[in-house]
């Protein structure tokens, strides 16, 4: 799973992050961590649809049913979310390699389109569908 900011993309992926600028890797476990301090494991969506809401990033995930398991959670919220269209990908490379291909339109959607909204994109750097969520 990754995280949008306005600062860049935090990733648990690092094949080509390192490569562009706006890209950073980190974790979501390292950002969110527990009440003791130690890195979340299994953060069920509601709470990274909230942190993400709260934080203003867009949640970039390989779960493209999210928007219908959690509607109403993200109905409830002003976050935007970019999946990729399956998750069957052997290589999490060439998602990141998509994203960063996809920089421009991403970044417009993102500053741009009303919110709550969820996007689906392909390994061939293509939105291939995007929705406002009423």
């Amino acid at each position: 799973m990754c995280l949008i900011s306005g600062r860049g993309l935090f990733c648990s992926v690092r094949s080509r992050a390192s490569d562009d600028s706006w890209i950073h890797s980190s974790t979501v476990p390292r950002m969110v961590p527990d009440e003791t301090g130690q890195p979340l494991r299994n953060v069920p969506d509601s709470e990274v649809i909230r942190f993400c809401n709260k934080h203003g990033w867009l949640l970039v995930t390989r779960d493209h049913e999210m928007k219908n398991m959690h509607r109403e959670e993200i109905r409830k919220s002003s976050v935007a979310i970019l999946a990729t269209a399956h998750n069957s990908a052997k290589d999490q490379g060439e998602w990141v390699a998509a994203i960063i291909n996809l920089k421009t339109r991403i970044l417009r959607e993102f500053r741009k389109r009303e919110r709550p909204w969820f996007a689906v994109f392909s390994r061939e750097a293509n939105i291939t569908s995007i929705h406002t969520i009423r």
